[in-house]
């Protein structure tokens, strides 16, 4: 998967990114200093890099006050390196203020005006993409005093519910599995064991392109300074899988202590335990995810995972792909199974899940007239047939 995501981070992030981008293209203009060191006595290149760093510095000002003044900090340290390395088009102009080298550095200041327009554009890009993406959650959690890990979508268990209401402020779309029946999980998660193929029974039920599953478990590890408060240690790990391609897009894995009276917390364990251990995995999981989903951002590229149904034989689906790879702005097809006359093929495309399902409509593949049945983000399911 070269290109899946940094989806949403915050509904009021996406408001106020959303108003940032939309205002006026005025330039604001900041003072900073560039160095470089000088290498083989090249100051030439050691100034044209430091004047590279000054317009980084630049960018990166001008952006952070942008995101610090929406009072969302926390998404700066996320989006900071990605956004400093677009600067192109952003600083408008500069002024030298001093230069020259100074103990094998080369130092420049200079006074730049950097284009608020184009910064909040950038932001709202790296944070908004792939919005629309939908996510499930799904907790095995085993509390102390219990011997089986609980797994229900008829209700949320209170890990769930936190974290779910954690990522919902944070404005990523969740699919609500409350009350979803005929969902037959593995018998493994009674122990806490939720497969890969659990994730993906509960994404085609939800359509849903990620889901985010793993386990809790909570033991008592006994009184608190002779009172009757127990200190509960809660560990808590969680990954998140992109059905697109069976990816595991992220990972985290927290422990802390919560005191209350019971394992079954009232209002001030429960809140003990969102800010000692709930947070602190959601902020590790939405830091990478939006890592990765950048990272794979500028690549360039997607993963789209291709269902193709009524294939007749295996020569079949090895014409389809060789056929896939020949379409404008496909980079790679890989075929991962073929299971009862439907294929599984990777598809890695420059555009998008749309442009994709939009060729495989007006045109064959190995010969084949392909049907397309059903499209959503990061996946595509067509019928072939002569």
């Amino acid at each position: 998967m070269k290109r899946t995501m940094t989806r949403a981070l915050g509904c009021g992030v996406l408001a106020a990114m959303a108003a940032l981008a939309a205002s006026t293209a005025l330039a604001k203009s900041v003072t900073v200093k560039g160095e470089f060191a000088i290498e083989g006595g090249d100051e030439a290149a050691a100034r044209k890099a430091a004047l590279k760093d000054a317009f980084r510095k630049a960018v990166e000002q001008v952006a952070g006050i942008k995101v610090q003044s929406t009072t969302v900090a926390s998404e700066w340290a996320i989006v900071k390196d990605e956004i400093i390395a677009r600067t192109e088009g952003m600083v408008t102009s500069h002024k030298v203020i001093s230069e020259g080298a100074k103990d094998g550095v080369y130092e420049i200041t200079i006074q730049a005006d950097v284009a608020e327009k184009p910064v909040g554009e950038a932001i709202e890009q790296l944070i908004g993409l792939k919005k629309s993406s939908k996510i499930a959650f799904l907790v095995a959690e085993k509390m102390a005093g219990k011997t089986d890990f609980s797994v229900s979508t008829a209700e949320r268990g209170m890990t769930e519910n936190l974290l779910i209401n954690l990522f919902q402020e944070r404005g990523f779309p969740v699919v609500d599995l409350s009350g979803l029946a005929g969902l037959d999980l593995s018998a493994g998660t009674r122990k806490g064991e939720i497969s890969a193929a659990d994730a993906e029974k509960i994404a085609q039920k939800a359509n849903a392109q990620y889901v985010i599953m793993g386990k809790v478990e909570g033991r008592d590890a006994g009184p608190v300074m002779g009172t009757d408060f127990h200190s509960y240690q809660m560990n808590l790990t969680m990954q998140m899988f992109a059905t697109s391609n069976h990816a595991v897009v992220a990972t985290a894995t927290e422990g802390g202590a919560v005191q209350s009276l019971s394992p079954v917390f009232n209002a001030a364990g429960l809140q003990l335990y969102k800010t000692r251990v709930i947070e602190k995995v959601a902020n590790k999981l939405i830091e990478r995810i939006a890592k990765r989903w950048t990272e794979e951002e500028q690549t360039g590229a997607k993963r789209v995972q291709l269902i193709v149904e009524n294939v007749p034989n295996f020569k079949a689906v090895d014409s389809i792909v060789k056929a896939l790879k020949k379409l404008k702005g496909v980079s790679e097809a890989t075929r991962q199974s073929l299971v009862k006359k439907v294929a599984t093929i990777d598809v890695d495309v420059e555009s998008s899940t749309d442009t994709l399902a939009a060729q495989l409509s007006s045109t064959k593949l190995g010969g084949y007239k392909i049907e397309v049945t059903e499209v959503v983000e990061g996946r595509i399911v067509v019928t072939v047939g002569k």
